[in-house]
């Protein structure tokens, strides 16, 4: 009792709410208004089958690490069966620590947010536990490969029209798929992107050349007049989600 061991102790048995519960009410009241909420709730079905219904303060580092480990192998063996089925090249290495360690760092955060937001004086086992350390993407299309692709390849329009504005703007798959008519401004030598949807929830401008603005005028041109979307679906009116399947195609 001196020591303060007892009162922490006194304070974990009161706190025994279930894992698959506590993830529950985090995913209810936090990661709801998060941007990548579906994201967020398909890691936490990797974590809740695996610690189930035991009491948050129970849950040790060794579990965290056995946790990490059990992923490892079932995430490796998806992506094994992936690359042999589609003949699709995977980094293997960057697929597994990617994925484990975003999980690791959702089971972090629900840890620090009861903390907070009960007041319970619980360890968070995750610290201490290693994360992975990936290797950098260090892929790029070569010139010639960009030549090809746009020549020879056979990707449709719209596909061919988002490399275009990836390899010329740095921008990121989804900031170019979620592309409003109103945030392309357009001049006559050239124009400007005003992206308000970012990952880091900062909006941010980008410059146009003279070839990406004839490029986006041509698009405007022809956008579907029940959108707003320049690259949107036609049956819903909603922004095109993925190019992965014409993309890979193409690629091969």
């Amino acid at each position: 009792m001196r020591s303060g061991e007892f009162q922490k102790q006194q304070a974990q048995i009161k706190c025994d709410i279930p894992f698959s519960e506590a993830m529950q009410e985090y995913l209810d009241k936090v990661a709801v208004a998060q941007r990548g909420y579906k994201s967020v709730v398909s890691r936490a079905n990797h974590l809740k089958p695996f610690f189930g219904n035991k009491p948050l303060p129970k849950i040790s580092p060794d579990e965290v690490i056995e946790y990490k480990f059990s992923r490892q192998a079932e995430v490796k063996s998806r992506a094994e069966r992936l690359q042999s089925k589609k003949g699709v090249k995977v980094n293997l290495s960057n697929v597994i620590y990617s994925s484990i360690n975003r999980e690791l760092a959702l089971l972090r955060r629900l840890y620090y947010w009861y903390r907070k937001q009960k007041r319970q004086k619980i360890d968070n086992p995750v610290e201490g536990v290693e994360v992975y350390r990936g290797t950098a993407r260090t892929r790029i299309m070569t010139e010639e490969e960009e030549s090809r692709f746009f020549i020879e390849g056979k990707a449709p329009q719209h596909v061919k029209d988002i490399v275009a504005i990836g390899l010329s703007t740095g921008m990121r798959l989804r900031e170019i798929l979620n592309l409003k008519m109103d945030e392309v401004l357009l001049g006559d030598i050239g124009g400007t992107i005003v992206l308000r949807d970012t990952k880091n929830g900062e909006s941010r401008k980008i410059p146009l050349t003279k070839e990406l603005t004839d490029l986006f005028s041509r698009i405007i041109d022809s956008i579907w007049d029940n959108s707003p979307y320049l690259f949107c679906n036609r049956k819903t009116g909603r922004p095109i989600t993925d190019i992965k399947t014409s993309f890979t195609k193409c690629c091969r």
